[in-house]
């Protein structure tokens, strides 16, 4: 697994805690002899879906929007690991990455085969793409991430790629905060080691996935405050 394309879905581009999580990731992996590009979607212009099926009917395999989705189309195809990295906005991708996803439509085939009691689109080529799933939410439990997940997992099980690992910590809004370097070393330590891990081994082990949903603290003392300003006192308490 020598070629990583991470796609970076957050508003904040590369100030936000999505992007610290997936820095030590590729950090990790790059140390293996990976090779990886990186893409903020806030950067490019890619458009919404808007539901025309050219890339089916008109120019099958390609979208008929002349924007940057055409190149990253082709970067996919030709990459070994796809990292898609997101935080939780109301539950699920953020409208930057559900674009991208949704733009992803010309990867797949017109018409349906059914597989059990699933009717699904197959993909256009034989070869699926593994994907990492790396996200945070402000949230202190690990079900914020529920929808996200099981949205990942139906294009696993439809056979649009293979995932192969998933980075997801709650309460993220912590990785930014000075005062607590120390008590989230392990967490920066798992980001590191899940690159290394898929590389070497294929995939993120379980051990590594459970670190990073550690929480450093009782859950509770997210009650004291109202949102964000129960982040502000943190910081200012150096907790």
């Amino acid at each position: 697994m020598k070629r990583i394309l991470a796609i970076q879905g957050s508003p904040k581009g590369s100030g936000g805690n999505t992007d610290v999580i997936l820095q030590e990731f590729l950090k990790g992996a790059q140390s293996k002899g990976a090779r990886a590009e990186m893409i903020y979607l806030k950067k490019l212009n890619i458009g919404h879906c808007t539901g025309c099926y050219g890339c089916w009917v008109k120019t099958p395999g390609k979208c008929v929007l002349k924007e940057d989705m055409a190149n990253i189309l082709e970067q996919i195809r030709r990459c070994d690991l796809l990292v898609l990295a997101t935080p939780v906005y109301v539950y699920s991708m953020t409208s930057l990455m559900k674009a991208f996803v949704d733009r992803m439509l010309p990867l797949i085939e017109p018409h349906f085969v059914k597989e059990g009691n699933s009717y699904k689109d197959p993909s256009r080529y034989k070869r699926k793409y593994n994907t990492v799933l790396i996200s945070n939410c402000g949230f202190p439990d690990v079900r914020q991430f529920d929808a996200l997940r099981h949205n990942f997992r139906l294009r696993e099980e439809f056979g649009h790629s293979v995932v192969v690992g998933e980075l997801l910590m709650p309460a993220g809004v912590l990785l930014k905060i000075e005062g607590l370097k120390n008590l989230l070393a392990d967490h920066n330590k798992a980001f590191f080691q899940a690159g290394v891990e898929v590389v070497e081994k294929g995939r993120i082990l379980p051990e590594t996935e459970r670190t990073v949903q550690k929480l450093v603290f009782n859950p509770e003392v997210f009650l004291q405050w109202p949102t964000g300003y129960g982040m502000k006192r943190l910081q200012q308490q150096g907790i």
